[in-house]
């Protein structure tokens, strides 16, 4: 992964349930973002948004797949961590077209 993003996700996956009940909110989702530069996720209710959003800022887990936060590794931080990386990383800021 490259130094120069903030953000990477590789074939990030987010199952629910299991079985006949199984939804895939999240399909082998790639991408980065750049250091410094805005990004918008759009789509339809029910594309995954809220899903993505959510393992971004690490409030749930994938189910596979490997995200990579100003070089630091997801899978790799304690629970106690993710919450200070939170509090001092992150900022998200929402708008409603």
């Amino acid at each position: 992964m490259a130094d120069n993003y903030i953000l990477e996700m590789e074939n990030v996956d987010k199952i629910y349930g299991s079985g006949d009940s199984e939804v895939k909110a999240l399909n082998h989702v790639s991408f980065s973002v750049h250091k410094g530069e805005f990004i918008a996720i759009i789509g339809e209710s029910g594309s995954g948004k809220s899903t993505l959003l959510n393992i971004v800022g690490m409030l749930d887990r994938p189910t596979n797949g490997k995200i990579v936060i100003d070089g630091i590794e997801q899978r790799e931080m304690t629970l106690d961590q993710q919450a200070v990386f939170r509090r001092e990383k992150h900022r998200f800021y929402f708008s409603i077209l």
